[in-house]
């Protein structure tokens, strides 16, 4: 079934590896629909450009978070349910930042509900250049009530965001390890510190040209 084939084909690449439920849906080319049933070698020849739209139960959000008491950059990549609240992508950012940067939450000093989270506008920009997006974000601030799902896309989906300090002093240092036990997690990955400083630039975190090179020419949403 070529829907499945398309699936199988794109899991292939780190945007949509281990995602849910991945499909292939409104299969297209010049001749207009493609119909559900029937041969492939029938309708289509060699050559034949397909468009497609892909959507999944999940999508990886590749995150930057600064943490000003700890001079760090957190990056890493996040799997969520797109039915998910912003409040909870923040509270499973959270205990990922409470992991590989050795923060005590035992003191309150620091709280998944501090957490400022917004679109990474500079990249989405970017890359609609090549691929729409259905997302009307923007750039402002995501709302805790707010679904992943409204909020992100295969195009939307790098998020800034900063964890504030109630004391506002650095409090405990970095590991020098970067979280090589949660890499292996299934739904968090390429997780990495860096050193916060003026220079420090969101771009740094560029998980994917793969987007307009890598996609089988699909319309992505």
């Amino acid at each position: 079934m070529l829907p499945l084939k398309i699936a199988e084909r794109l899991e292939k690449y780190p945007l949509f590896e281990g995602l849910s439920c991945l499909q292939a849906v409104n299969l297209t080319w010049a001749a207009g629909q493609i119909p559900a049933e029937g041969e492939v070698g029938k309708l289509l020849k060699s050559g034949d450009v397909l468009m497609c739209d892909v959507t999944s139960k999940d999508l990886w959000l590749a995150v930057r978070l600064e943490v000003p008491a700890a001079g760090a950059v957190l990056l890493c990549e996040i799997k969520m349910d797109r039915e998910a609240t912003v409040a909870a992508f923040r509270v499973c950012l959270y205990r990922c930042a409470l992991e590989v940067l050795n923060l005590d939450d035992k003191t309150g000093l620091f709280s998944p509900q501090d957490m400022h989270l917004t679109q990474n506008t500079a990249l989405t920009r970017r890359l609609s250049m090549y691929t729409p997006s259905q997302s009307q974000i923007g750039g402002q601030e995501l709302e805790p009530e707010w679904k992943v799902g409204s909020c992100f896309d295969f195009v939307t989906c790098y998020v800034s965001g900063s964890l504030p300090s109630r004391a506002g002093i650095q409090v405990w240092e970095p590991r020098t390890r970067s979280g090589e036990e949660i890499n292996k997690s299934p739904v968090i990955r390429k997780i990495r510190i860096e050193e916060l400083t003026a220079k420090t630039a969101p771009q740094k975190l560029v998980q994917s040209t793969q987007v307009q090179s890598q996609c089988l020419g699909c319309c992505l949403y």
